[in-house]
Parts: structure tokens; sequence; C-alpha cells
């Protein structure tokens, strides 16, 4: 078997890909919040227009910046200083109409954890729509537990309460500084964009 790492701009692509095959859009910003890094797609005319790929994981800014558990504040003014300074330049303003469609398992944690505290137990995280000062409340919510703590906050997984307060600063700051109202959470991802490459190739090649 060859195995291949895909870069930051290729994972931007093939999760965009797989957005805009399950939910067509005129314009906007589909974003996927992973575990090194945070990928950021500008979609112009239902198209993808500009790729990006920012240092800005779930998992690489915990072990940067949020040393103490719980955090401290000027931790996390750290982490939403570099968040704005990694994303000037590089996430598209949102004008009127415009989407932001966010992709990623620590987004689909906050969906779950957003889920449970308004007692919409079995709901699908996939598809919902959050708005920023929703996501600021599940942040503020969470930064003042420990990592045990927020283990047993319902809904989330015991795997992100290490992560999930990193990954919640990141796309609070990004919806800020973007001016997105309204984040849609997504299940769709890499792997589907593959999956779509791959058939397509194999489809054109017959």
């Amino acid at each position: 078997m060859k195995v291949r790492i895909l870069s930051g701009l290729e994972e931007a692509r093939l999760g965009a890909a797989a957005v805009l095959w399950q939910r067509p859009l005129d314009r906007g910003a589909i974003v996927d919040l992973g575990g090194g890094s945070l990928q950021v797609t500008r979609v112009r005319a239902g198209r993808i227009a500009r790729v990006a790929s920012v240092p800005l994981g779930a998992v690489r800014t915990p072990l940067r910046f949020l040393r103490h558990d719980p955090p401290r504040t000027r931790e996390i003014q750290a982490l939403r200083r570099e968040t704005r300074d990694r994303l000037l330049g590089v996430l598209p303003r949102a004008h009127a109409g415009d989407v932001l469609i966010g992709l990623g398992g620590s987004l689909r944690a906050l969906g779950r954890v957003f889920l449970k505290s308004v007692d919409r137990n079995g709901a699908s995280p996939h598809w919902l729509r959050l708005r920023r000062e929703e996501i600021a409340g599940l942040c503020a919510r969470l930064e003042p537990l420990t990592v045990r703590q927020r283990r047993r906050v319902r809904g989330l997984k015991a795997e992100r309460a290490d992560v999930i307060v990193a990954g919640a600063v990141v796309i609070v700051e990004l919806m800020t500084l973007g001016g997105y109202e309204i984040l849609t959470v997504c299940d769709e991802g890499v792997r589907h964009g593959l999956l779509l490459q791959e058939t397509f190739r194999g489809a054109s090649s017959a």
C-alpha cells in the first residue's frame, strides 16, 4: 500500500468539494478545524475560489498556548491574538448572503454539547446552525472547567475534553474577525472528498 500525506491545501479542497457536493452554495466560506491545522476555503459563484491552511488546529494550539488546567485568562487571550494574526488576509469577510460552513470533530462536538444543553436529545449536529453568541456561550461555559470536569459535560466525548476549549476559542475568534453571525456544522469531510475524487476519476478513465 502506498501512503501519501495530503497537504493542507489538498485537505481544504477535498473537504470543500464534499460540502459542495452535498449542499451547493453560491458564496461564503468553508472552514475545516482539524487537529494540526485549520483549512479555509473561499467559495464564489458556487465554486472553490481560494484555499488556505493555517496552523490553528485544536490539538496543536492547546499544546502551545493552554498550558494550565483550566487555562488561564492570559493564555486564552494569547490564543485569540494568534488566531486573529493568522487569519488576517486569509479569511474572507462576510457579505450579505454569505454562508459559513464548518467541518471537523471539534465543531461536531460543540454541536452535540449545544443540543444537549437545549434538551434536543438524539438530534444530530449535521447541518445544525449555531449563532456566534451560542458558540461563545459554550466557550465561556467550558473555559473555567478542568479537563476532568469537561469529561462530565453532557454531549462531550471524553477524548475531546482536552482540546474543545481551544477549538471553541478559534471558531469564536474566526467568526468575529470575519463578521459571520451563523456557522452551519457539517458531517462531511476529507474522506468524503477523497471518495468523490476517486469515484469520478475512475468514471472518467472507464
